[in-house]
């Protein structure tokens, strides 16, 4: 990673595309040429590098015109990326969360400087905050609708992973690790009651905070 940075690191030629910094890392087999990959994949998650699909090249983050932080998401479905450091926040219409919900670390471009908004491009650290919500089954696949109002995405439960719930239940997800996909699923861990038995909304509330 080190001399991976170093290669980018260069202000002259700031982007790199994955045959040029194999080159200069000397790399002359598809097995090393694969490790270089996976520690690019690597560094592109922790924010610590850029891949341009359109240019097909990488570049130090720092380096480019995106932003990192974390968004937080009003009840009104629009959400506010906090910079931190003293710059202003960013405001995010709801088209362009990108799937993202609140507290995600995400990486961000500006479109419009004059009104300070941008649009998520994509998520590289999931909050891992266990979700509350209502169990439900729709054409054969099973959801969670979370209570949570500033989170506006219902959660997939794949098969084996519902631990017994019904229809109506109020449960504990655990949401999941892949941000890769556009679904947004996760795993019941806790089941808490029916939603019409006396005492379950109160023990829903003390499950979320």
């Amino acid at each position: 990673e080190e001399k991976i940075l170093e290669i980018l690191n260069d202000s002259n030629h700031p982007s790199k595309s994955l045959i040029e910094i194999g080159d200069e890392l000397n790399i002359k087999s598809a097995e090393d040429l694969k490790a270089l990959q996976d520690t690019l994949d690597n560094l592109i998650k922790k924010g610590t590098i850029y891949y341009s699909n359109k240019k097909k090249k990488y570049l130090l983050f720092e380096n480019s015109t995106l932003l990192k932080g974390k968004l937080v998401i009003a009840s009104g479905g629009y959400g506010f990326v906090i910079l931190g450091n003293g710059k202003k926040d960013v405001y995010i219409k709801e088209a362009n969360l990108n799937n993202a919900i609140s507290n995600d670390i995400v990486i961000l471009e500006m479109i419009d400087y004059e009104k300070n908004e941008g649009r998520v491009l994509r998520v590289i650290a999931r909050d891992e905050k266990n979700i509350v919500g209502e169990f439900y089954t729709l054409d054969g696949k099973h959801f969670v609708h979370p209570d949570r109002k500033n989170i506006k995405r219902d959660i997939l439960i794949p098969e084996g992973m519902t631990h017994g719930a019904v229809d109506g239940h109020k449960v504990v997800v655990k949401p999941s690790g892949n941000l890769n996909t556009r679904e947004f699923s996760g795993e019941i861990i806790a089941i808490i009651g029916h939603k019409n038995e006396v005492g379950v909304d109160m023990l829903s509330f003390v499950y979320e905070y």
